[in-house]
């Protein structure tokens, strides 16, 4: 009678185990899927590292900060040629000033600060590891390196390279200015106190919608829209069936 109950019990355990685990490794890999930051498990893109970039400027007298976390992205080699990667969230760095303007500004790091991370005289372009190389390297000062966040300060100016844009309203936007930082980190009358890159882990997130949701109801005008704030707000972002337009920027070119 003992056997009988112990067999009994004993397959009734196997029975569960055999029907736990597999359901634990479905709820474990579901929780990992959710939880694992975008592209993670895309077959189309790979993500090279995800940064915190947090900047202060200064105008006026007053500072003012902001922070992005971005996700590097690049096509996996079977679908290279074709491209097909693109980042939604963390392209630009938000400042709402006293006076209501706000500043937009580019949040890719220049060639030298990728080199910091990877060690050695080689442009990210080259494709080296960047991940492996931020794992040694966590955080650097963004401003020995880059003129702006996105033009190599070490090299001769390449012209007119815009690192950033002015509104001049953050809730009724009507006018937008270019910003063309020196090697004093210096655009207008804005200046770049600090500005710091770390490795981190999580979902790519910037404060666009927090800080001025207007700007993504706001249809800009340009006479080139490599060098407006366009380029600065994710396509699909602003131009989907939900979203209309109630602001119109004009360029202002003084």
């Amino acid at each position: 009678m003992r056997s009988s109950a112990f067999t009994y019990l004993q397959n009734v355990m196997i029975g569960l185990a055999i029907v736990g685990v597999p359901l634990y490794l479905l709820y474990a890999g579901v929780t990992a899927y959710e939880r694992a930051p975008p592209n993670s498990f895309s077959p189309f893109c790979t993500s090279t590292l995800t940064y915190r970039l947090n900047v202060t400027i200064e105008t006026e007298g007053k500072q003012y900060s902001a922070f992005v976390v971005r996700q590097k992205l690049r096509p996996r080699e079977w679908i290279k040629t074709l491209g097909g990667c693109y980042e939604v969230l963390g392209l630009a760095l938000a400042f709402r000033l006293a006076d209501n303007r706000l500043v937009l500004m580019n949040s890719y790091l220049c060639p030298k600060a990728w080199d910091f991370f990877e060690g050695e005289d080689l442009l990210y372009a080259f494709g080296f590891d960047v991940a492996a190389a931020m794992r040694e390297r966590h955080k650097i000062d963004v401003l020995p390196y880059c003129r702006g966040m996105n033009e190599d300060k070490l090299r001769k100016p390449r012209g007119f390279v815009i690192g950033g844009f002015v509104v001049d309203n953050a809730d009724h936007p009507a006018r937008w200015k270019s910003l063309v930082f020196d090697d004093n980190d210096e655009a207008r009358d804005i200046r770049i106190v600090s500005a710091v890159a770390e490795k981190v882990g999580g979902w790519p997130e910037d404060q666009l919608a927090t800080v001025a949701p207007a700007i993504l109801k706001t249809d800009f005008k340009y006479s080139n829209w490599s060098n407006s704030p366009e380029t600065l707000i994710d396509f699909f972002r602003r131009y989907r069936p939900d979203n209309k337009f109630t602001y119109t920027a004009e360029e202002d070119p003084s």
